[in-house]
């Protein structure tokens, strides 16, 4: 999986999610040690909700790997989100202009349903 394409600002949006209240971890849970880790902000596992994905950062907030299945009790985690799905949704709600300057899910005009899991469950993804 080619990792240039993420930066620090999917992660930082994670810290701002926070102060929003919205979720930090899956609703799901395949283990409590799984959930004690994604909740504590000094871990280098992250999830990013809006498109149910799972990734190794590193200290200085590079994304490093993308993680597949729990290290922990080995379960397989569920498909992440492709980002073209996420777009074409989001485009269906704010209209394709609005939709075409979005850079991050935590901009300004990204409904909440669409920083978290929301989004996708309604629709079953």
């Amino acid at each position: 999986m080619n990792t240039s394409a993420y930066d620090g600002n999917a992660i930082r949006g994670r810290r701002l999610q926070v102060k929003r209240q919205s979720p930090l971890v899956p609703q799901e849970m395949c283990c409590d040690l799984l959930k004690a880790v994604l909740l504590d902000e000094e871990q280098v596992l992250v999830y990013w909700a809006y498109k149910r994905r799972y990734l190794i950062q590193t200290i200085d907030q590079h994304i490093v790997q993308e993680v597949n299945g729990c290290p922990f009790c080995g379960k397989k985690f569920p498909e992440p989100i492709d980002e073209d799905v996420w777009e074409h949704e989001l485009a269906k709600i704010i209209g394709e202009k609005k939709a075409a300057e979005i850079e991050a899910p935590y901009d300004v005009g990204v409904p909440h349903e669409f920083q978290c899991e929301d989004w996708w469950r309604k629709r079953d993804l």
